[in-house]
């Protein structure tokens, strides 16, 4: 465990050396390059301020912050709330879209009524369980999900 409790630290050392030698090369070409996707550069809303967000801690975030919604009390209306928008914050806009795989027929994914992730959550207060595993997801210029694909966990 002390190892994952440091990987973002090691991220951003391996991010700023990479940085360091790209910055050393000389420019073959002089044009102005495009910015970097928003992603690279955005802050986690998991309480640690400092560090940056990337797809793999997207996904380590999401899957907790699904699993810690699922078991919030459901009398505790304000703190549901809170938690609701945090997760929110994760996605474009409510109405995103959530595919559930179901099945998989010759490598072509089967998938169960499209949701979003407003609804989502919903089946997530009302079941009060996080039956599902990210499989997939697509990330705008900002950095937020556009589209999330998920599948049952595997026991």
């Amino acid at each position: 465990m002390p190892f994952f409790a440091h990987i973002h630290r090691v991220l951003l050392v391996a991010l700023g050396l990479l940085a360091g030698c790209k910055a050393s090369q000389p420019k073959a070409d002089a044009t102005p390059q495009a910015e970097a996707p928003a992603v690279n550069a955005q802050f986690s809303t998991n309480g640690m301020d400092n560090m940056l967000r990337v797809p793999g801690t997207i996904r380590h975030d999401l899957e907790t912050y699904f699993e810690e919604y699922s078991q919030l009390a459901l009398g505790d209306e304000e703190k549901r709330e809170d938690y609701l928008q945090k997760g929110l914050a994760y996605f474009q806009n409510a109405s995103t879209p959530i595919l559930i795989i179901v099945n998989q027929v010759d490598g072509k994914n089967i998938y169960d009524k499209p949701t979003n992730i407003e609804k989502y959550l919903d089946y997530l207060k009302h079941t009060r369980q996080s039956p599902h595993t990210i499989n997939n997801f697509e990330l705008d210029e900002e950095g937020r999900i556009t589209k999330l694909e998920l599948t049952l966990k595997q026991r």
